[in-house]
């Protein structure tokens, strides 16, 4: 068999190429360059505009509490301006909400993850098609507009980043600082020339970014108290910039646009497609913008009860994408549209004479028509000469007939059929802008997908190996010559799939991506010997087909549910049943009653939670510290009491083992009241102690480390990394996770119970596994988990990943290697989703770290909220690689058939990724194929690390090689 290092090396590589094409199918930039600006010649109704965007304000919020806690945009609804909702796109964050709005595109998704402050790609904005702009806020957001900006032309003023403190006594004064800021900067200017001049000036845009909001309803939830005291010193605070405003100018020349960036849960987060977090609220008004209209009179209706509920029925309701406003601001004050906007100027907002809306809404579709002439020719360029097919529709001799047409009802004052035909080619542009967009993508799916496929064939013909490599001669002359010459078909097939992508100027990536299945599939041919082997033996033997047929349709009926249960959480219950019978259906369940009930009803136990809310599920301080406090209570007695502390520890072993032993159920026990304490300073609205947040780094750095130099014993070593992954985990619990991860660590124990019963009962050997042997005997041996004097080996460094056990006798596959390896990713995605689901994951709820971290940090955050999904997958890999050990199974023979079904389910995710539907069926589409393939790499990963906290294997102590 092939070296297992270069095999997992193949392995990470592989699923890396995988993972990552999903963004170049489904997550590439729309950003080009190249295009004109393009811009009316007529004089606009506004010379400046006044955005305030309230962040995490949803539009539920403002419109259903108006009356009380928002009096003066309630007013300006109902007497002054025009209201609706603007929908947002996932991911329902603050960089792509304020992209959306300011510079009118959906950014590449993968920019989210980029950070805030830096811009990957630099985009155009309504900002730097003004003359100039002021921008007051959160140092998160502002400076990435500052960027890619012509130099000079925005200020942004920001405070602290600091300030940005989750548990700080008050987050409104994020947006009480941004108002008194604007009402200073407009008292200095009335003494400084330069700004007076500037500001007088056209073009001109105040952005005001209010963060308390969303401060605030991560902390408190959307309906608390403390989010409407905040919505009402906003209220407040865009009255009085709006009345400084008007002193200050008196031309009745500035429009004002109110709106959200995205909205937020009942349960404060945000960042997945509920419509809580997808509706904002637009309020415009001031110049150019109309006044309210009846809906009595209106052509457009909204039948989802919104308006009712809000009691604005008697309003006109005119919702846009997020996108649309954009265009919206541009045309208000005479700037040109952002030159990569994907909106669609939305006419009912604008008050202003016919012939201005014509203008308006065809210089909106000639800025689109610019950006399919920019993508049609880069597409074109990037193709074969011969095989590219334009648009149909879109032809530059079409485009020209079309808008010579528009220009020629325009100057007739055919104003209806001008805006007709501006909207029909609008359509036709975004049509075109979404075909040159994605016209790659099919031939880069066909790749993927027959790398995919070979992939699995080469992991399977690794797997059939074991068996056939015996007898096969691999060295005659037939097979040299016959790889010698699939050699020279792969180097030609090579070389021509290079000179096809570096003709059409390919990105370095599509090389690997149209590459990778001529390897896997070159690979196959060489090996079809083993496939030959393996189907006479077959073919001759009945019983075997037979049986392997019922083993991969009952393989891939498991897996198939697995893949439903990403969707549908309660088949992971029903499969919970099903696998809490399993024991009574091996050889002699007799022989172990109380395990196989303990396994019965631990099974039963864990299948109630994938029944209960992933989310909205509050702050449970008793279920989220009652586990870690029982477990340290556990630890204290079982060291505390000599029979049992001689299991865990050996008996004259360093006394070090012991002290960490008893310092991590301390550091347990402790760790299980830090969620409750945060939680009580955080109520009275205290900050955080910092003594907190140093335990809670020290717990976390001490709980990744100690397990490398804790017991060696098989006992102790075990329950050290459970101590030390629970303490983890505790402190990020804020409900009943912390009780599901404890039942499925118990759990986890007892199927290495049971695996270890089971093959006792197979080899029929007496004794235990767990005492000293006088012979030297390299064959584990079954028995008690608590008559120990087995130790985990110090580990080595080329040991550190998957390799070959020090037993031979294990390395063929068996029907016992299909059931543990699809058990364990049974139970890995259990961990991940007993208590989630993606819904859960792609939303963003800062009380799970609050015990590290308050400040707003997205990549600290997201690292800890990623630590915590991943701690019981660790345990789950731990366990089983323990197991694998006891049995003396080859690690890389049950790594493969892992590999193998997590690849299936792979690829069945990835022909399920959708790009139409609502957002939050895209959005959790892609998640499900991410989360997937990062399995299917956790799964080398993981087992590594199991490996690091175990040892290399389990061995008796008197045997130590390996």
């Amino acid at each position: 068999m092939a070296n297992v290092w270069v095999l997992s090396a193949a392995a990470l590589s592989v699923h890396s190429i995988l993972f990552i094409s999903i963004f170049d199918i489904y997550f590439t930039s729309p950003v080009e360059t190249g295009m004109q600006p393009q811009r009316y010649s007529m004089e606009p109704p506004a010379k400046r505009i006044v955005l305030f965007v309230a962040d995490g304000l949803r539009a539920d919020t403002v419109f259903s509490v108006g009356k009380t806690y928002a009096p003066y945009l309630r007013e300006i609804v109902e007497t002054r301006g025009r209201w609706g909702v603007s929908h947002t796109h996932v991911p329902t964050e603050s960089r792509p909400g304020h992209v959306a709005i300011i510079a009118g595109l959906h950014e590449d998704v993968s920019a989210v993850t980029r950070g805030w402050r830096e811009n990957p790609v630099h985009f155009d904005s309504v900002f730097n098609q003004s003359a100039h702009t002021w921008a007051w806020g959160s140092p998160d957001i502002l400076p990435m507009f500052r960027a890619g900006a012509v130099p000079g032309r925005v200020e942004t003023f920001t405070y602290n980043h600091q300030l940005e403190d989750f548990a700080g006594e008050n987050p409104a004064y994020l947006d009480t600082w941004v108002f008194d800021r604007v009402h200073k900067f407009f008292a200095m200017a009335r003494e400084n020339a330069t700004h007076a001049r500037l500001m007088g000036e056209g073009r001109v845009v105040f952005f005001l970014h209010l963060l308390g909001l969303d401060t605030n309803g991560h902390s408190h939830k959307p309906n608390s108290a403390e989010v409407f005291s905040n919505l009402l010193l906003v209220d407040r605070g865009v009255q009085q910039v709006v009345e400084l405003f008007e002193s200050h100018y008196h031309d009745n020349a500035t429009a004002y646009v109110f709106t959200s960036d995205h909205g937020m849960t009942d349960w404060g987060s945000h960042g997945a497609g509920l419509p809580h977090e997808t509706m904002t609220p637009l309020i415009c008004w001031g110049a150019g913008i109309k006044s309210p209209k009846s809906s009595l009179n209106s052509h457009l209706v909204y039948h989802d009860g919104y308006s009712e509920a809000w009691n604005l029925s008697r309003y006109e309701r005119l919702d846009v994408e997020q996108v649309d406003l954009a265009p919206l601001m541009s045309s208000l004050i005479g700037a040109a549209v952002p030159v990569n906007s994907e909106g669609v100027l939305p006419l009912h907002y604008i008050h202003y004479n016919q012939l201005f809306l014509a203008q308006s809404l065809y210089t909106n579709a000639r800025q689109l028509m610019e950006q399919v002439r920019v993508k049609a020719e880069r597409t074109r360029s990037n193709s074969l000469p011969h095989l590219f097919r334009p648009f149909p529709g879109l032809h530059p001799s079409e485009l020209s007939k079309r808008t010579e047409e528009i220009e020629t009802l325009i100057n007739a004052h055919h104003i209806q059929r001008a805006l007709d035909l501006s909207r029909s080619l609008i359509a036709l542009c975004k049509q075109g802008m979404r075909y040159y967009h994605t016209y790659h993508r099919l031939p880069l799916m066909a790749a993927i997908t027959a790398g995919f496929v070979g992939w699995l064939a080469c992991v399977l013909l690794a797997i059939l190996e074991e068996h056939t490599h015996h007898g096969v001669d691999r060295h005659k002359e037939g097979l040299i010559g016959a790889h010698r010459n699939a050699m020279l078909v792969l180097v030609a097939l090579v070389v021509v799939t290079g000179i096809v992508l570096w003709y059409q100027s390919s990105p370095p990536l599509h090389y690997l991506y149209h590459t990778l299945p001529l390897f896997c599939w070159f690979h196959v041919w060489t090996q079809k010997h083993t496939l030959r082997a393996r189907w006479l033996r077959a073919t001759t033997d009945c019983a075997l087909l037979v049986q392997g047929v019922v083993v991969v349709v009952a393989t891939v009926m498991g897996l198939e549910a697995l893949v439903v249960g990403f969707f549908h959480r309660e088949v992971l219950s029903a499969l919970l049943l099903v696998v809490s019978l399993w024991p009574f259906f091996t050889s002699s369940p007799s022989s172990r009653p109380w395990l196989c009930a303990a396994w019965t009803l631990l099974c039963l136990a864990l299948s109630v939670f994938p029944l209960l809310p992933v989310t909205d599920r509050g702050t449970n301080l008793v279920l989220a510290s009652a586990p870690g406090l029982s477990l340290s209570v556990v630890g204290v007695l079982l060291l505390a009491h000599p029979a049992t502390r001689i299991v865990l520890v050996a008996p004259g072993g360093p006394h070090r083992h012991t002290l960490l032993l008893w310092l991590q159920v301390a550091l347990l026990g402790v760790a299980s009241l830090v969620p409750a304490a945060t939680h009580w300073f955080f109520r009275r609205k205290e900050s955080i102690p910092l003594v907190v947040h140093g335990f809670s780094w020290c717990a976390l750095l001490v709980s990744t480390f100690t397990p490398l130099v804790g017991p060696v014993r098989a006992p102790g070593r075990l329950g050290h990394t459970l101590l030390c992954l629970f303490t983890i985990f505790t402190l990020m619990s804020t409900s009943y996770e912390a009780m599901f991860v404890l039942l499925l660590f118990t759990t986890l124990l007892v199927w290495l119970l049971l695996e270890e019963g089971m093959h006792h009962d197979t080899t029929q050997k007496a004794g235990s596994m767990w005492s000293s042997d006088d012979h030297h005997d390299t064959t584990l041996k079954a028995g008690s988990m608590w008559t120990s004097d087995v130790t985990f080996q110090t580990p080595r460094l080329l040991s550190m990943f998957p390799g070959d056990s020090c037993h031979d006798d294990g390395g063929s596959a068996s029907l016992g290697d299909v059931r543990r390896a699809w058990l364990c990713l049974f139970l890995g995605i259990l961990s991940f989703f007993g208590t989630g689901n993606v819904a859960s994951i792609n939303t963003f709820d800062p009380n799970v770290i609050y015990s590290f971290i308050t400040v707003f940090s997205p990549f600290v955050m997201g690292a800890l909220l990623v630590l915590k999904m991943v701690v019981p997958f660790v345990f789950v890999s731990t366990v089983f690689n323990v197991i694998l050990s006891l049995l003396s199974r080859r690690l890389k023979t049950t790594l493969f058939l892992m590999l193998v079904m997590s690849d299936l389910m792979g690829l069945n995710f990835f022909f399920l990724v959708r790009d139409s539907g609502s957002w939050l069926e895209i959005g959790v589409s892609i998640s499900h194929y991410v989360i997937m393939m990062t399995m299917a790499v956790a799964v080398v990963l993981l087992m590594g690390v199991a490996r690091l906290l175990t040892g290399v294997a389990v061995v008796p102590s008197k045997f130590h090689s390996y």
